[in-house]
């Protein structure tokens, strides 16, 4: 029933009235303005009639579902969603999936509260927060839907609380000294010649781990000292080559991408030769480098590499990077040997220049702060 209630001034006019609808459990409709009581009265039926009309509505339709748990539900949808989706994507839901129905099991969807699912966020603070931000953000669109489709009386998602640990910022390149201390080290370290050849490769040219692991022998040009760019492997799903722009394969900002010769070292030449006799390399149908059999990717994956960069780094006191830290730490690293940007802007694959400053140029503090002090010590020169 509504609650109608006036207004008065300081001298105890009623100056207008108002009134309150239950609306459980989104809480109250409240609506003030009148100028007399019955004007409020009015209005506050009218609401009351809508919402008893919707709620007509939602249990006739709710009564033609079948009742299901959750994470079927979830599922379901999931299901439905699968052609406007791309796999990883999808991969994505199908584990924020698993997640629910690790903690929910069977609970039926229309019998999830807001606390209970509270309690399925709090149990997720192991996760990194911005993690938890996603799996909230998935569950919500399912939600929504649902509510939408007069599945549940109420979105249960709805001012939750994300809590998560901190990420620890990893270093996104490494400075010049530390760069030279790396080639050096691969050039005469005891790695297998596997490892060795692909970390230095991906040092030397600065390419994309997908375009690391799509490099075939025809690629390479002995003679001219170089290697030809232009397609990516499929890494993460084993699908084969792709295409250069393949979003699920680059970083974000970093899809503007095209095909490039980029010069080879005298020591990647000689490595490669060496390389190509070793028990090491596996011959393919492709003719890849990189090719690992018995996994679904047919290559190395990224984790693996990661992981032996960083025993690399580590050995050598230096902060950890990931693949795509070799590209950045490439590219800031010849912008400090003072390379013309438009070649930078092409050895990065770079369709536009713009790109090239804004992921690469700006990350070399330590070359603006020399330019800062070599600019005040001529301006100071000028003024003796």
């Amino acid at each position: 029933m509504a609650y109608i209630k006036n207004r008065k001034n300081n001298k105890g006019k009623i100056t207008s009235w108002y009134f309150s609808v239950s609306n459980y459990p989104f809480g109250n409709i409240r609506q003030g303005g009148f100028k007399t009581q019955a004007e409020a009265k009015v209005a506050a039926k009218h609401v009351e009639e809508n919402l008893a009309a919707e709620k007509k509505i939602r249990k006739k339709i709710r009564s033609k579902y079948e009742l299901l748990p959750f994470n079927i539900e979830l599922e379901n949808w999931i299901i439905k969603k699968k052609s406007k989706l791309n796999k990883n994507t999808i991969d994505g839901y199908l584990n924020t999936n698993n997640k629910v129905k690790q903690f929910f099991g069977d609970e039926l969807l229309i019998n999830v509260t807001h606390d209970m699912y509270q309690e399925f966020m709090d149990a997720q603070q192991h996760n990194t927060k911005s993690t938890n931000e996603k799996l909230n953000k998935q569950i919500r669109a399912f939600v929504k839907h649902a509510f939408e489709h007069y599945k549940i009386q109420s979105n249960f998602t709805n001012d939750v609380s994300i809590q998560g640990r901190k990420l620890k910022k990893r270093n996104l390149f490494i400075v010049a000294t530390e760069y030279e201390s790396l080639l050096s080290y691969l050039y005469n370290c005891n790695l297998s010649i596997l490892e060795r050849m692909m970390i230095l490769l991906a040092t030397t040219t600065g390419i994309r781990y997908g375009e690391l692991c799509a490099v075939c022998w025809k690629d390479i040009d002995f003679v001219r000292q170089s290697i030809h760019i232009y397609q990516q492997w499929d890494y993460k799903s084993g699908s084969g080559f792709t295409d250069l722009k393949n979003p699920n394969l680059n970083q974000k900002g970093d899809t503007d991408i095209k095909d490039r010769t980029i010069p080879l070292s005298i020591q990647a030449i000689t490595l490669l030769k060496a390389f190509q006799i070793s028990d090491s390399y596996i011959e393919n149908e492709q003719g890849r480098l990189f090719y690992k059999a018995k996994c679904n990717a047919q290559v190395m994956s990224n984790n693996t590499f990661n992981n032996s960069l960083n025993r690399v780094l580590t050995s050598l006191n230096i902060e950890t990077i990931t693949a795509h830290g070799l590209r950045h730490s490439f590219a800031t690293y010849q912008v400090q040997k003072k390379i013309d940007k438009t070649y930078l802007q092409y050895l990065m694959g770079h369709t536009d220049y713009r790109t090239t400053d804004k992921y690469y140029v700006h990350l070399h503090e330590e070359m603006f702060e020399e330019n800062a002090v070599e600019m005040k010590e001529a301006l100071d020169g000028l003024m003796k």
